[in-house]
């Protein structure tokens, strides 16, 4: 999150967590939610496979199409995002497609406070560390990504 909590958007001042709470209802459609879980599935099936992952960090995670994805491979997922719209839509696609993915709305600045545990994968994809715009703010998430 910038220091501020703000970032400008569209000539108004908003924080993430508000800008993704307003896109929830259309981002699936925005990424095309259904065909990637199919599409990006063999990427991450070899990933899992190859590296022996039991257990990610998805930070940024969205609407937790990468948490299902891994998730539908046996992975334990836990993703986390700014946004609460986020958050519960991730949730609600988790219980449609049956997979056990845990969801929670949290910073990146408190990952190293909130979970100790260490996770195998940690993963930041899509245009989540953007929303960082000072160099102090994306080095204490970078950090906490390396520590989990």
């Amino acid at each position: 999150m910038p220091e501020n909590g703000k970032f400008e958007t569209y000539g108004k001042v908003k924080s993430a967590s508000d800008f993704y709470d307003e896109l929830s209802e259309d981002y699936m459609d925005m990424i095309e939610f259904s065909s990637k879980v199919e599409s990006e599935s063999e990427i991450f099936k070899t990933i899992v496979s190859e590296y022996k992952i039991t257990r990610c960090l998805d930070a940024g995670c969205g609407v937790g199409l990468h948490s299902i994805i891994l998730s539908k491979l046996g992975v334990e997922v836990l993703g986390i995002d700014i946004s609460a719209s986020m958050i519960e839509k991730a949730r609600e696609l988790a219980q449609r497609f049956g997979v056990s993915a845990e969801f929670e709305v949290l910073d990146f600045s408190l990952i190293k406070e909130k979970y100790k545990e260490k996770f195998e994968l940690v993963l930041c994809i899509g245009n989540t560390l953007p929303h960082l715009i000072n160099e102090k703010d994306l080095l204490i998430a970078l950090r906490n990504f390396y520590n989990a």
